[in-house]
């Protein structure tokens, strides 16, 4: 090009080739090409023929017109009159044999260049259109991300391979997300959105959904479903699959793979085909659909196993012996087992038993109202996994549309499951046991229940209810006949229940038969005999206002009582920059403010009712915003468990947890020498035992979720006060804890009628040689605070010395020194008219 030659046609054909091939689309635009007859006959041989040509015809005149107007504003040599007519001749030379090539193999689309803009592409739509031109999804944007140590499996294998089976028993077994891009597919159409519109639109003109369609719906998925690991059941179908999936969401951790020969598929798929009613269990489209994987799905498995990470997996042998090799495989990438989880050993269940119409369900939600409980039914339980679609809930309404009954294991899982993620400790299961035997499994299972509320009500009572309720109901059990069988198997199996618990002095029997009040009455005495926990009183707290700073540091200090938090806090607030909060100090604060809420908690507290933990959240969190602050120190805080999750959920997470280690023996010592001249009457040797007591039920569970963490700090407390802060200061050090300036007072102050003028413009305005000129002219001291900072560094005194070690290691001074050092310039200085320059920035 730079001695004018022309780069051979050959090279030009063999950047579009490989930028084509390269690319991976199906789809070409090929702008301003082919300039002339031989290159379009050269392409075709060398590549492949066009589907078509868009060629835009606009008159010479307006082509020339739109180049000058151009050519006013655009700085291009060629958009003058003279270069424009013969680039023009040029193209009509060239180019329009390509035109008529084209034309006469009814490939060129002839579009008026004319029109608007908007019109003409009008016309080229319709042209793109015809042609089927894959169109593309305007696809919602996905939220979120991935975790950093999210895992992803593909399960890969053969129509009738097991694939399903084998998922079914690893979701049993393991933490995982279970994902189908086919099911999630259907989902989207389902729904309606406007994205399943137009994959509807596409599938029933026999077209495919683009493959973007699928990886947008697999990573909202993914992400809204806050899992790690994830088990992709039937995908990747190809190759490009793979690879897209990969660049645009991230590499899988492993494929399984499960081998099985063609003969066994078929057989499997044949018979399933006598029962399933699927139309393409037939041997004809078996075959079919076993060419399609092999020649899709092996490059896939190839792929994979070039990198090491598919894993062949004999599917012959009974599932349960795969089962088995997927283990070892899941096992050796660390796979997340499922945890089976406890109930908390002084957790309370309640069975809610009474025949049909004897009031159950009123009373539950009266007891819902007043007391904090879980809430559960047996057969919402199961309804619910039906319609979850879960491998299990599939397999239970296939049962109940068989008519078989549900095993009853299954209905034990559930129930064990809902309690042990509810969180709760006090469980009200209504209409449950229905049969001796699954009371006597239950208490096997998971745990005896604490009693038994049994509604007391006459047969011709509750059938006068039933009827009364049928007459608005729509219930079609609500019907006299069918009333009385289901009388009858209550009695049949409820009743030896009842027997069961009356034997053991746990069963309640309660009239059903006076108004709900009266009954609800009688049910609250029984449940405060059992000391079943009442609901804390809501209280409409204000909203907080603003937002912590996002790098703020949150320590907790957590201690038995005697093993001196206090003083250690003490020490810190002189040493650090932090703000200290103690919820306790808070809520008092709150009471004796008199404000509606502190009045509110104040009732509360009178009655000997606890004062809800919202409240004691929505103080610290108004506290700590109010403060302006980035480091807190708060005190004796979380007492328990539950209350660091709903702060951490509710606020944010702790940078750390100081956690001061004393045995009980040193600290009751400690409280009883306190305890003499304290005045405290909880400073005596009964009183101390207790608290230990609830410090070791409440706190260490709160220990020890900040050790698995890896947040918490055990410094033991029996040393020296002096000594236990060495090594709550080498804690803090080692969390850049934001350290306090011992700076120098400054004695005097400033003249009433003292003017101060800041001086500020960019790098490069002429500050400096303005404030010269103000010198000469007006009678002023001159203040720089980067100078006075230098000056202070170079001093050698403690401050600068300090400033100096600070700006070594990178860090910011902190602007308190700045503001001391300019109020000790100006006080000294004796001066009236003040000119601080470049400050405050």
């Amino acid at each position: 090009m730079r001695e004018g030659k022309l780069v051979p046609f050959a090279v030009t054909l063999n950047l579009l080739k490989k930028a084509m091939i390269e690319s991976g689309g199906k789809f070409f635009l090929i702008d301003g090409f082919p300039r002339a007859l031989d290159q379009a006959e050269q392409f075709e041989s060398n590549i492949m023929p066009c589907k078509a040509v868009l060629f835009f015809d606009c008159p010479e005149e307006e082509m020339e017109k739109r180049l000058l107007k151009r050519g006013e504003t655009s700085g291009r040599s060629d958009d003058n009159a003279e270069t424009i007519r013969k680039r023009f001749k040029t193209f009509l030379e060239q180019s329009l044999p390509v035109k008529d090539h084209y034309l006469a193999q009814g490939k060129c689309h002839v579009i008026s260049a004319v029109p608007s803009p908007e019109e003409v592409y009008g016309k080229v739509k319709a042209v793109l259109t015809s042609l089927h031109a894959p169109e593309k999804f305007a696809l919602p944007p996905v939220h979120g991300s991935l975790p950093d140590d999210a895992q992803i499996i593909f399960v890969l294998g053969g129509p009738g391979s097991g694939k399903g089976t084998q998922c079914a028993q690893i979701l049993e077994e393991y933490e995982c997300v279970h994902l189908s891009a086919g099911d999630l597919l259907r989902a989207e159409v389902k729904s309606g959105s406007v994205v399943g519109r137009k994959c509807e639109e596409l599938m029933r003109e026999g077209k495919l959904v683009p493959f973007a369609v699928t990886l947008n719906l697999l990573k909202k998925a993914m992400i809204e479903s806050g899992g790690k690991f994830f088990l992709i059941d039937g995908f990747p179908r190809a190759l490009d699959q793979a690879e897209q999936f990969e660049s645009n969401i991230m590499p899988c951790k492993a494929v399984l793979f499960f081998d099985c020969p063609e003969e066994e598929m078929e057989k499997r798929l044949l018979k399933r085909g006598e029962t399933s009613g699927r139309s393409d269990d037939n041997a004809e489209t078996i075959r079919k659909r076993f060419h399609t994987f092999l020649e899709q799905s092996l490059p896939v498995k190839d792929h994979y196993l070039a990198q090491g990470k598919c894993h062949i997996i004999s599917a012959v042998p009974p599932p349960g012996e795969v089962f088995e090799v997927v283990k070892k495989v899941l096992d050796g990438i660390s796979a997340p087992r499922k945890s089976d989880g406890s109930l908390p050993e002084d957790a309370q269940i309640i069975f809610v038993l009474g025949g049909p119409g004897s009031g159950k369900g009123t009373q539950c939600a009266q007891i819902l109202q007043e007391y904090e409980c879980v809430h559960l039914s047996a057969g919402d339980l199961l309804r619910a996994e039906v319609k979850s679609g879960s491998v299990v809930g599939r397999k239970c309404e296939e049962l109940m549309r068989e008519g078989k009954l549900v095993p009853f294991a299954v209905t034990l899982n559930l129930l064990k499951k809902a309690m042990i993620e509810s969180g709760g400790k006090f469980f009200l299961i209504d209409g449950f046991p229905r049969a001796l035997d699954q009371a006597e499994q239950f208490e096997g299972n998971i745990m005896p229940c604490k009693a038994v509320l049994f509604f007391d009500c006459p047969e011709e009572e509750m059938e006068k209810r039933l009827l009364k309720r049928g007459e608005t109901s729509g219930r079609s059990d609500d019907n006299a006949e069918t009333i009385r069988k289901r009388f009858h198997t209550f009695l049949e199996q409820s009743l030896p229940v009842k027997d069961h618990y009356l034997a053991q002095g746990k069963c309640h029997i309660i009239s059903a038969v006076p108004p709900p009040g009266e009954v609800f009455e009688v049910v609250k005495e029984v449940l405060d005999k059992l000391h079943s926990p009442r609901k804390p009183q809501e209280i409409a707290l204000p909203p907080v206002k603003g937002s912590l700073p996002e790098d703020a540091q949150i320590i907790f200090v957590l201690g038995g009582p005697g093993s001196g938090k206090g003083t250690q806090c003490d020490k810190i607030k002189q040493d650090y920059k932090c703000v200290h909060l103690s919820a306790g100090d808070l809520l008092r604060a709150e009471v004796k403010s008199g404000s509606v809420v502190g009045k509110k908690c104040e009732e509360l507290m009178r009655e000997g009712k606890l004062v809800p933990f919202a409240v004691t959240l929505n103080l610290l969190k108004k506290a700590m915003i109010e403060s302006g602050g980035k480091f807190f120190l708060i005190d004796g805080f979380p007492r328990a468990l539950d209350q660091a999750e709903q702060f951490e959920s509710n606020i944010m997470p702790c940078k750390a947890v100081l956690f001061f280690d004393c045995p009980e023996e040193e600290m009751e010592k400690r409280l009883l020498k306190r305890g003499e001249t304290s005045g405290r009457s909880d400073d005596n040797a009964e009183t101390i035992r207790k608290r230990f007591k609830t410090f070791l039920e409440q706190s260490l569970p709160v220990k020890d979720h900040y050790l698995a963490q890896g947040k918490c700090h055990v410094i033991s407390a029996v040393p020296s006060p002096e000594e236990v802060y060495g090594k709550v200061k080498a804690v803090l050090t080692s969390l850049h804890a934001p350290e306090k300036f011992a700076l120098p007072p400054v004695h005097g102050s400033l003249p009433d009628d003292a003017q101060i003028i800041f001086v500020l413009g960019g790098p490069g305005s002429g500050k400096g040689t303005q404030c010269a000129q103000i010198l000469e002219e007006y009678e002023c001291v001159h203040l720089s605070a980067g100078d006075l900072l230098r000056a202070e560094v170079k001093s050698g005194s403690v401050v600068g010395r300090k400033c100096e070690e600070l700006m070594r290691e990178g860090k910011l001074v902190p602007f308190a020194v700045t503001l001391n050092l300019l109020k000790k310039a100006m006080i000294e200085s004796g001066g009236k008219f003040f000119l601080i320059d470049g400050f405050p920035r």
